[in-house]
């Protein structure tokens, strides 16, 4: 009699194989089984091909959406805006949007379409025309506005109020073809001479642009653009701001002349660009391919030395020095100007922190240091200073800065600590020679300083 309780033998069954009672092929377990599992698997193949049916759809509608979206941008759109913003420029400048206009219209590459577009969309975004002339400042109005930016140097703002009337007269008398010299302004650091740049830019009321130089030495790129042939190519720092900014009637400072330098390992050097850009009235970016105008600029120029500077570079400005600010200055600059400024920019009234006599001379020619030429090493002390202020409650109750507090937080003065008298600037200028040691302006930090004097030489012993 059979195990499975039956007269049936057991039997390999046709469908899986095994041994159990002969049963017909749909009452098999095991067939039953992969039956269910094929059909669940058609269902699940179903449902992938319709998902997939759904996303083409709604890619195939998105395409469609963001193609209508970008219509405004297509080459057409672009040529038409390049073509009204260069109306007022020169045959050549029109000539190459023309060129650039139908090499994007007939580029079957869309990499080179775009590369034409994003082009033409530069172009449209410059201003190409003469801007129109600013609102004439007084003298008057000028020479405050320097002076209430920055103190001290009385011959300095001066020059640079003569040079905002002159400014202002070629906007309203001006035919484009002259442009005043580029003022290049050499002193100590920290002595106020992009301060002074952007106050000028106020008395003119233009806008006011720092280019950092050494930039343009590690990489010349930075300053004359990259080549439109290269991927993400862009223009350089001088047509990135005009068209940041929307006019060419605006102050650029290109600071630290004197970090220009000899080139980089590639060769290059930025010497050759910043020659056109001060002696030309128009600017040709690599990316543009095409001279911009530039006579509505006004250039300003800041070193800390004139050795450093290339000849030509130096023949192209007018040179006015800014001397280092003598101890008696720097308290009353500190007090007037620095403190205040200070002040506002942590948004704390001035009685809340009140700034006695006795402590702000102590920090400046305390803790700064009397042979300091500037005022940044006061302006750490004063930052520092005012952190603590915060710190103690301000501006929720008062805080007196008093001497007491100024060692608290800035600690005891150094030993043997040689005030200096501050008497030039520049390597030709030379302290009296005490015996044995000489004295020399430190170009770097704008500090005094005194190399040790030479090692005597032994007295001979009789006999050698």
């Amino acid at each position: 009699m059979s195990r499975f309780g039956g007269d049936l033998d057991p039997r390999p069954c046709s469908s899986c194989g095994l041994l159990h009672p002969t049963l017909s092929r749909d009452e098999c377990p095991v067939h039953l089984r992969a039956a269910a599992l094929r059909e669940q698997a058609e269902a699940n193949a179903e449902e992938q091909e319709e998902y997939a049916r759904a996303r083409a759809a709604a890619v195939h509608a998105a395409g469609e959406a963001d193609a209508s979206d970008a219509e405004p941008d297509g080459a057409a759109t672009m040529a038409a805006r390049a073509r009204a913003a260069v109306a007022e420029a020169s045959d050549a400048v029109k000539a190459e949007v023309e060129s650039v206009a139908q090499l994007a219209s007939k580029a079957e590459d869309d990499y080179v379409a775009t590369r034409q577009r994003n082009w033409l969309r530069v172009v449209a975004e410059l201003p190409w025309g003469q801007p129109p002339p600013a609102r004439r400042t007084p003298m008057a109005a000028a020479l405050g506005a320097l002076d209430a930016a920055h103190g001290g140097h009385a011959r300095v703002k001066s020059i640079l109020s003569d040079r905002a009337a002159a400014a202002a007269h070629l906007e309203r008398h001006g035919d484009g073809e002259h442009r005043l010299r580029p003022l290049l302004l050499v002193g100590p650091p920290g002595t106020g001479k992009t301060t002074l740049a952007r106050a000028m830019a106020d008395a003119l009321g233009r806008p006011c642009e720092v280019v950092p130089v050494p930039m343009a030495a590690v990489d010349e790129c930075y300053l004359a653009g990259a080549d439109r042939i290269w991927s993400g190519a862009e223009p350089g720092a001088i047509i990135r701001t005009v068209r940041r900014l929307g006019t060419s009637r605006l102050l650029l400072v290109l600071d630290e002349m004197d970090k220009v330098g000899t080139g980089n390992w590639r060769g290059s050097s930025p010497t050759a660009w910043l020659l056109e850009l001060l002696g030309s009235t128009t600017w040709t970016d690599r990316f543009l391919g095409v001279p911009y105008p530039t006579s509505a600029m006004s250039f300003v120029a800041t070193a800390n030395s004139l050795d450093p500077i290339p000849a030509p570079l130096r023949d192209r400005c007018e040179v006015v020095e800014v001397p280092g600010l003598t101890p008696a200055e720097r308290v009353q600059v500190a007090g007037s100007h620095l403190w205040p400024r200070l002040l506002r920019a942590y948004h704390l009234p001035t009685r809340t922190v009140p700034l006695p006599a006795d402590a702000l001379e102590l920090v400046v020619t305390g803790y700064a240091g009397a042979e300091e030429a500037g005022l940044r090493g006061v302006e750490t002390r004063m930052d520092a200073l005012l952190n603590r202020a915060i710190a103690q409650g301000a501006p929720a109750r008062r805080v007196w800065i008093t001497p007491e507090f100024v060692a608290d937080r800035l600690g005891p003065r150094p030993e043997g600590e040689v005030q200096r008298r501050a008497v030039g600037f520049g390597p030709a200028r030379f302290a009296a020679e005490p015996e044995g040691e000489g004295a020399v302006w430190a170009v770097s930090p704008g500090r005094l300083i005194r190399p040790p004097a030479p090692p005597r030489s032994p007295r001979p012993v009789a006999g050698s």
